[in-house]
């Protein structure tokens, strides 16, 4: 899968309005401080793994492959939420983390019918 640009623009006009309101309550020393903040955890947050591909395979079992690892997860899918511009697939092995699916990773065939699957989860 691709990097999502919509995940990104969307990160960011938070920030953004983050740093407006704080703008509005804060002094200047605060502001700085709280924007160093928000840029860290906004370059904390985006180095989580990548996933190079999540296929179906029989019944229940999914492979999940992640990008610079070269091990595949033989994985359960326990729900996944639309929400419309993106959607979040739970596993359920405790040890593998929820992802994130957004609409700009796939093209529109795949996209509809991951909707379509999250309707019958």
């Amino acid at each position: 899968m691709k990097h999502s640009r919509i995940s990104i623009v969307f990160q960011l006009v938070i920030i953004l309005l983050i740093i407006f309101i704080l703008y509005q309550l804060l002094n200047i020393l605060f502001l700085i401080f709280s924007i160093i903040l928000l840029v860290i955890s906004f370059l904390f947050f985006n180095k989580k793994e990548k996933i190079e591909y999540l296929a179906y395979l029989d019944d229940d079992v999914w492979s999940l492959k992640f990008k610079n690892n070269k091990e595949i997860y033989r994985v359960g899918i326990k729900n996944i939420l639309n929400h419309q511009l993106y959607v979040v697939v739970q596993f359920k092995q405790s040890e593998q983390k929820p992802i994130v699916i957004w609409f700009d990773q796939l093209n529109r065939t795949q996209w509809k019918n991951l909707k379509v699957l999250s309707v019958l989860k």
